[in-house]
């Protein structure tokens, strides 16, 4: 493969996703995070490939002629990936939503398997990498939220609802037995953006595995189930909350994921608040509440915003049984 022109890459920053056309195909490019080393880009690559294999559902590598299945320009790595067509999921459609539970139900299966067939686990990409971003044990919750107290000190607002909220998750995380939940590699990132829809198929591809890593089973499920117990809509940027949590999508998500994945009495137990901190950690990312410069709300609709959030968890908390029911 021969690329014509280092002009063909955007500069879009650490994540880029563009086709490229080359000799009469398209290609999904996908750049090597910032906190990635070489040797973890490589490994990750590789726990990509196993992933793929028996159909899927992760994204297809393009091997080059020389056998490489990324690309480099300059010192900027870019995985290769085959175009994947379709769209993203639709949180309002009941189907869609089944769907994805199925597909995600699917991936945690071969995650699993893959994670088993590791006999070196420190070869693995370094989980405490990412946990400034996607923060996935107690420990990393409460660095998470630390650091966010000390970027943005001089905020009274923020600090207040920052306060809030680490105290709900503190309360929930005591209740959560985090030693105990089964273990497996994860993808680490799940939402509609890094699932791609096929409406002819009806298949679901899995992209962007930055952040694959080992953690709790469920907190791939738990995060989905936030995400689309917390939004209502999401065209055009205009993120909006649901009024309430949206249990019957929730649990039309859960019933297509344990077609493929039997979760232990455990895993059940923990479910619903590992739900609620992904709440949390789904509302500050959604809405940029954590990257100030960038958030597309205004101080008064954040606060309007945040009053849904604390009622969808009082409800959650009240009605933990609607949950895998």
């Amino acid at each position: 493969m021969n690329f014509e022109s280092q002009n063909d890459i955007p500069g879009w920053g650490t994540t880029i996703r563009t086709t490229l056309t080359l000799n009469g195909k398209s290609y999904f490019l996908k750049e090597k995070a910032p906190y990635l080393t070489s040797e973890e880009f490589i490994t990750k690559i590789n726990l990509h490939n196993l992933l793929q294999l028996n159909t899927g559902p992760a994204s297809i590598l393009v091997t080059t002629r020389d056998k490489k299945q990324y690309a480099k320009f300059g010192d900027r790595y870019f995985e290769l990936h085959e175009w994947v067509s379709g769209r993203f999921i639709n949180y309002n459609c009941v189907n869609e939503i089944r769907i994805l539970g199925e597909y995600t139900g699917i991936l945690t299966h071969k995650l699993q398997i893959l994670y088993q067939q590791q006999t070196d686990t420190s070869k693995l990409p370094n989980p405490s990498a990412r946990s400034k971003w996607f923060p996935d044990t107690i420990d990393s919750i409460k660095c998470y939220f630390n650091n966010l107290f000390l970027l943005y000190s001089t905020n009274v607002e923020l600090q207040i609802i920052l306060s809030q909220l680490y105290k709900i998750v503190s309360e929930v995380s005591s209740s959560i037995d985090w030693h105990n939940l089964p273990q497996s590699m994860i993808h680490g990132d799940l939402s509609s953006d890094n699932a791609i829809f096929n409406v002819e198929s009806g298949n679901i591809t899995f992209i962007d595995f930055d952040n694959i890593r080992v953690s709790n089973r469920i907190w791939d499920i738990a995060r989905l189930a936030a995400v689309i117990g917390l939004l209502y809509d999401n065209k055009l940027n205009q993120k909006q909350l649901n009024n309430e949590f949206a249990y019957d999508k929730v649990n039309t998500l859960l019933a297509g994921y344990t077609q493929n994945i039997t979760l232990n009495p455990l895993e059940k137990n923990n479910l619903p608040n590992i739900i609620i901190i992904n709440l949390i950690l789904a509302f500050l990312s959604e809405f940029d509440i954590d990257d100030l410069e960038n958030t597309i709300l205004t101080p008064t609709a954040v606060s309007i915003e945040f009053d849904k959030l604390l009622a969808m968890i009082s409800s959650l908390k009240k009605n933990l049984y609607r949950v895998l029911t």
